[in-house]
């Protein structure tokens, strides 16, 4: 618990706010297809102007990481958008273009 927190307190002062490295949970069985679930980082709309640069510029490399994954065509995309605030949803937006 100890250190979950600690990490955390860690990547809260990260200025980068986010990885690229995915989050990879693979389900295998002898019985079915095996299942591979990767979580990319949450895509948001940051606002306009000059001082939201690094958030705008992390919502880019969000968005270009999350179409880089809906390009391949065996992939199933399961999208999960927050619906607490609807004015800065983005997914169904990239999902439509992807």
């Amino acid at each position: 618990q100890a250190y979950i927190e600690a990490e955390n307190k860690r990547l809260e002062n990260d200025p980068s706010q986010f990885s690229a490295k995915e989050i990879i949970i693979r389900i295998e069985y002898k019985h079915c297809p095996n299942l591979t679930i990767i979580d990319t980082p949450g895509l948001i709309l940051a606002a306009p102007g000059r001082k939201n640069r690094v958030l705008q510029s992390q919502a880019c490399a969000v968005e270009a990481l999350v179409h880089a994954k809906i390009q391949h065509k065996e992939t199933i995309i399961l999208c999960l958008e927050d619906c607490s605030d609807w004015s800065n949803a983005t997914t169904r937006r990239v999902v439509m273009q992807g």
